[in-house]
């Protein structure tokens, strides 16, 4: 899933109040903020190694903590498809989910 995944599982939550589609946005976001922490380690490291401080100051990637929540896989794929639907359907009149596309 993308950014632009979870603006999909918002606009479904909002639209149909579907709660499989906020649970799983809120998957997504929980796992997000998770990675966010092993990126920001592993960027330390790295930036690390060019100073003198390389051995002494190196972080331990922090282990993955048991997330409860869960995406529901039907709702990723109805929403997979919606976008499906909406690109072909939009592709006839020129547009992608109501953006015209530029002429070149």
């Amino acid at each position: 899933m993308n950014g632009y995944f979870a603006v999909l599982l918002w606009n479904e939550y909002q639209r149909n109040k579907n709660d499989k589609a906020l649970e799983t946005l809120f998957a997504y976001n929980i796992q997000d903020v998770v990675n966010l922490e092993t990126l920001m380690v592993l960027s330390y490291n790295l930036k690390l190694k060019e100073t003198p401080f390389n051995e002494s100051h190196q972080l331990a990637l922090p282990s993955s903590p048991e997330i409860s929540l869960k995406a529901d896989l039907q709702m990723i794929e109805k929403v997979k498809k919606q976008v499906i639907e909406s690109y072909w359907m939009s592709s006839s009149s020129g547009g992608y989910l109501g953006y015209p596309t530029r002429s070149y």
